[in-house]
């Protein structure tokens, strides 16, 4: 009883309010992830009572999550790559007049599956860290071919575009440094691809341009 008073106690919840109405605002705009969110949150909480600080980086990662979903609904452009999904059906809602209805639906549902993800977390973490720590190469390849292959089922009735866009992928993954050889690949002399191409900018950019091209195009 006494944790649970700690818990509710205002020291906790309103370094929660105040880490999720930043959590709203990192999400929400493209680029800025829920990581990001974290990674400036956290020289903060070192000042703090250790149970106000965790409620702090947990407010600001599952909101800024869900925040992601604004743009993706209303722009098409995904604020995290979480939210890639809401650039399909979300948008078709907002087109629709039924945005709100849309963010709705994310918000209950982000909510709910947050919970569940949660506490089935406490339930397998111990033994899911044990299985991955099997993992070799096979596992990692065949994880790999698995991850390609759902190109394939996404774009059930498209094959062709399917697969230029799984290809399309593979080659820009390519780019940077071989972390065999240490050979820089298709980098052009460009320093800045020495790193490759990161998975936020490309989500981001394929979105964002395809949508500002389209709107161009019907302007």
């Amino acid at each position: 009883m006494n944790q649970f008073l700690q818990v509710i106690s205002p020291d906790v919840i309103i370094p929660l309010i105040l880490a999720m109405v930043f959590g709203v605002f990192v999400g929400a705009i493209p680029g800025l992830t829920a990581t990001m969110g974290v990674a400036l949150i956290i020289p903060i909480t070192y000042y703090m009572n250790p149970l106000a600080g965790l409620a702090m980086v947990l407010g600001v990662s599952f909101t800024a999550i869900f925040a992601g979903d604004i743009p993706a609904t209303f722009l098409r452009i995904p604020g995290t790559p979480a939210s890639g999904a809401a650039t399909l059906d979300g948008f078709e809602l907002s087109k629709k007049g039924k945005g709100s209805l849309a963010l709705t639906l994310d918000l209950l549902c982000s909510s709910f599956g947050g919970l569940i993800g949660v506490f089935l977390l406490i339930m397998v973490a111990p033994p899911m860290a044990k299985f991955a720590l099997k993992f070799t190469n096979f596992e990692y390849f065949w994880l790999g071919i698995f991850g390609l292959s759902m190109a394939a089922v996404l774009s059930k009735g498209n094959t062709i575009k399917g697969f230029v866009s799984a290809v399309i992928g593979v080659l820009i993954s390519t780019i940077g440094i071989d972390v065999t050889t240490g050979y820089p690949r298709f980098t052009f002399g460009i320093t800045e691809l020495m790193d490759g191409v990161s998975f936020i900018p490309a989500m981001i950019g394929l979105f964002g341009l395809s949508e500002v091209l389209k709107r161009v195009q019907l302007g």
